[in-house]
């Protein structure tokens, strides 16, 4: 896989996935979410990620998730 591939799978995953870790996180609709609903929906894509689900592009995903939570903007 090329990383396009990888990039544009992360974000269909993340597209996905938010509205269920915002529900699971107890966010209210609020723009921005406190350091426990963060922390769990980190929790939550680590979980989904592991075992069988562990690959270069789930170590992307946490590394982009984890970016975008705390702007390492890392590259």
């Amino acid at each position: 896989m090329d990383a396009s591939h990888n990039i544009k799978t992360i974000h269909d995953i993340l597209l996905t996935i938010i509205p269920t870790l915002e529900k699971e996180a107890g966010n209210n609709g609020a723009d921005d979410f406190s350091y426990t609903q963060q922390r769990a929906m980190i929790n939550q894509i680590f979980k989904m990620t592991s075992g069988e689900n562990y690959s270069i592009s789930s170590i992307m995903l946490r590394l982009t998730v984890i970016d975008s939570l705390y702007s390492t903007n890392a590259q």
